[in-house]
């Protein structure tokens, strides 16, 4: 059985996953973009300072479980780093909006994921935070 994540492999996933969704022209990551979404205090549970080596660190454990990975862009002269979730998990941008949040912020209702996920996608309901769609 694999070990859980550590706690800044965690907050890499989810700055890289929130990213992709927020700021698209951006995305996918350089390792000083991706250490100062680490580092962002707003939108993070708990606020965590993390260095360059950190993120390294984190980014290789998640490359050996297919979650994270390099990309080069034509001109770009920077190693990017990008999320494997849609493929790794068939998750569309509803579903990585809902593992975004949870990965940034922790355990959460499915309301309080709806609202801190707003500007990552718009869920129409409470109940389609968890693919169920409109609830009565």
């Amino acid at each position: 059985m694999e070990q859980p994540l550590s706690p800044v492999a965690v907050r890499v996933l989810g700055a890289l996953a929130e990213k992709s969704l927020a700021t698209p022209g951006q995305y996918p990551l350089s390792l000083n973009a991706l250490v100062g979404a680490c580092c962002q205090r707003t939108g993070r549970e708990p606020v965590m300072a993390v260095g360059e080596g950190e993120v390294l660190e984190a980014l290789e454990a998640l490359r050996r479980r297919s979650l994270a990975g390099t990309t080069s862009g034509s001109g770009s002269r920077v190693e990017r780093y990008r999320h494997t979730l849609p493929t790794r998990y068939g998750l569309g941008s509803p579903g990585v909006a809902a593992v975004a949040a949870l990965l940034l912020r922790g355990p959460q209702t499915a309301g309080e994921i709806r609202t801190r996920s707003v500007r990552l996608h718009a869920f129409e309901s409470v109940g389609a935070v968890w693919g169920r769609g409109s609830r009565p």
